[in-house]
């Protein structure tokens, strides 16, 4: 049924119903994608419910789903620190009636915050469990219902107060194998992401199309180097760490990181103004995250941000490997869990080629080895996932890095890494580093 067919809220209800019931069938057979017979099923039961020969399930049946899922946060599955949230916000006339309610943990309820549920769905970037979906599609029928609103045009709606977004309602869902029914069906799958922004102002024409690509990516975590107050994600990161602001460029910070999930204490590092450390309560355990940017070659040679220090060509980024590594062993031998050390390592780490030498790419390998820590990011991303710049007609080697615990990564099911380009489809820059991530199950 083509979009300008909808007219009505009760057509509009009915259709994102519709697609829904389409898509719980698709996934409990666990089709890789839609077929000729589930759209039968959605056409049957259009019609059905717009002639009165079928209805919409009661929602007593999601309530004895809820029980089955236990106490859990609904959207991301985690058992730890629960509140009641309400699917309809409070100050929309939710109410605190059972169906309203569901478990949802600390950071996913700080998350959606005001947030309509449909409208932080699509923040997100990804589909909330199918019986979330359906209690949502009950609720707003409900609504609608009591208040004589079924009948009215989609447009009568738009400047209404009313406790959901009637023009949100899903009408297309992804492909069956990226949903789930209920959150206690998702695997547990999580995205750690790393980018130098090229220190983004507020204005520039790099800057809107960068935090596009933050969204997309759509990481738990984003360690973002070279960063400043034009970067705001406050509406998808509720927790922040920043390195301290240096007095010449005091709305810069070296490195930012952000996170989905509770920020438990900042740790001080042994340069504040450059690196920044966390521990963060993750899903799979309370764990050190470390933000960085190691020198670059010409560092303390000459230039405004480093200094003069009478140093040579990569002298300044051999010595502040040993002295960042010596910081990784406190933190390690002090909070005796698995560390994560991320961003702009001025280095390509692929087949010794590119930026960096022999030299300090052994030393770098040598210190993280000595510490069980692994670089996961020292693959040619050429092959898969990068370009060649539009203007120079070259794919660039990656220096920006993200190294883990051997002990976290021997607990992962499997991992996946993988980058972006530093540039646009249409060509526009958005910085002159492409980003990276890890992506894995444990």
């Amino acid at each position: 049924m083509a979009e300008r067919e909808i007219e009505t809220v009760r057509e509009q209800i009915y259709w994102s119903y519709a697609n829904l019931a389409m898509a719980h069938t698709a996934v409990d057979k666990k089709q890789e994608k839609y077929e000729r017979f589930n759209y039968i099923i959605r056409a049957k039961l259009f019609k059905g419910l717009n002639d009165g020969t079928m209805n919409m399930r009661s929602i007593f049946d999601d309530e004895k789903i809820k029980l089955q899922v236990g106490q859990v946060c609904n959207y991301c599955g985690s058992p730890k620190n629960l509140t009641l949230d309400h699917v309809f916000p409070q100050r929309f006339g939710g109410t605190d009636n059972t169906e309203n309610l569901i478990y949802a943990c600390k950071s996913c309820n700080s998350s959606k915050g005001k947030k309509d549920l449909m409208e932080w769905m699509t923040f997100r970037g990804e589909f909330l469990p199918l019986m979330i979906i359906r209690r949502y599609l009950k609720l707003t029928f409900n609504f609608c219902n009591q208040h004589g609103l079924l009948d009215k045009k989609m447009e009568e709606l738009v400047d209404m107060e009313l406790p959901f977004r009637i023009d949100l309602l899903p009408i297309k869902f992804p492909n069956p194998n990226e949903l789930v029914l209920n959150i206690t069906d998702k695997k547990e799958r999580f995205k750690i992401a790393n980018w130098n922004l090229e220190r983004p102002k507020q204005n520039s024409k790099k800057t809107k199309p960068a935090l596009e690509k933050i969204k997309e990516i759509n990481a738990d975590i984003i360690v973002l180097t070279e960063t400043s107050n034009a970067v705001d994600l406050s509406s998808y990161y509720p927790y922040k760490v920043s390195t301290e602001a240096f007095e010449r460029t005091p709305d810069e910070q070296w490195v930012t990181i952000w996170s989905k999930w509770k920020i438990i204490k900042q740790i001080p590092t042994f340069d504040n103004n450059r690196t920044v450390s966390c521990i963060i309560d993750t899903p799979f355990g309370e764990t050190i995250f470390y933000g960085t940017i190691i020198p670059y070659h010409q560092a303390g040679v000459s230039g405004v941000r480093y200094g003069n220090l009478n140093y040579k060509p990569w002298e300044y980024h051999e010595k502040d490997l040993y002295k960042q590594s010596e910081n990784w062993s406190e933190l390690l031998n002090k909070e005796k869990i698995p560390l994560f050390v991320i961003g702009d390592f001025n280095q390509s780490r692929y087949n010794n080629q590119g930026y960096g030498t022999k030299k300090v790419r052994q030393i770098l390998t040598d210190l993280l080895s000595n510490l069980d820590l692994r670089c996961v990011t020292e693959i040619d991303f050429s092959k898969e996932y990068l370009s060649p710049d539009p203007k120079k007609g070259k794919t660039r080697n990656n220096i920006d890095h993200i190294c883990i615990s051997e002990i976290l990564l021997n607990k992962m099911k499997e991992y996946k890494v993988g980058a972006w380009n530093h540039f646009t489809e249409q060509g526009i820059y958005m910085s002159d580093h492409n980003g990276v991530y890890i992506e894995f199950e444990i």
